[in-house]
């Protein structure tokens, strides 16, 4: 049902209180936390030697230990997850190796997910021996409890994906939406984020840190 005039009167101007110029802003997108990719083992089936800490490595080791990773790796399935499919299109970006992991993964009957819990679930439950590319923040938050899972910090580089807030133009609530992207981006949403959230925050979480807060951006439309 099409609003009224007076309502859009009024959305209008709660967007320009945000020093937005007029209603017909499309959306408004900030940066308010980071998934960080990192691969997971299991620490009692897997010993320190064979822990893969850079993508060089995780090749390696399945060239040289086909019968021992063979159908016990696991990663997210691009064809059926979106994060999957954003992880290793950036993978592909940012490593020269990526096919060729991408291959040896293939050949060692690598197991495909729609989502890290379930390959937490499998690493710890040992039918899983390493999982690639699980969402960070949930596998330091499970490996605080779960003494048999192993957190890798790749040496090579590491991987962060931006969570984003967004307050779309159709709202029925504009104030209370900006208001609480204000919250995600304030300093002690920062550190809920980093903290009891057990997210990865855009900038450290710690008081008076903003380095990571001016990746934002802001969409209009323009008619």
């Amino acid at each position: 049902m099409e609003k009224s005039t007076a309502n859009d009167a009024d959305q209008e101007r709660m967007y320009r209180g945000h020093k937005l110029r007029s209603a017909i802003v499309t959306v408004l997108g900030q940066v308010c936390s980071l998934r960080r990719r990192r691969a997971v083992y299991n620490t009692l089936l897997v010993s320190d030697e064979y822990v893969p800490r850079n993508r060089y490595r995780l090749i390696e080791l399945l060239n040289e230990r086909p019968h021992t990773f063979f159908g016990k790796l696991g990663t997210f399935d691009p064809s059926a997850s979106g994060i999957g499919y954003l992880a290793l299109t950036q993978d592909t970006e940012q490593s020269p190796v990526i096919l060729e992991l991408t291959g040896a993964l293939g050949q060692s009957g690598v197991q495909l997910f729609r989502n890290s819990r379930d390959m937490l679930d499998e690493v710890a439950a040992g039918q899983l021996l390493v999982a690639y590319n699980v969402n960070g923040a949930y596998a330091f938050s499970r490996a605080r409890t779960d003494p048999r899972l192993g957190v890798v910090l790749p040496e090579d580089y590491r991987l962060a994906i931006s969570r984003t807030a967004i307050a779309p133009k159709t709202t029925d609530h504009p104030e209370l939406a900006f208001r609480f992207v204000d919250y995600l981006l304030s300093e002690p949403g920062q550190q809920n984020l980093a903290g009891p959230a057990g997210l990865f925050a855009s900038g450290s979480g710690r008081p008076g840190d903003r380095s990571g807060l001016a990746h934002h951006y802001t969409s209009r439309s323009v008619s």
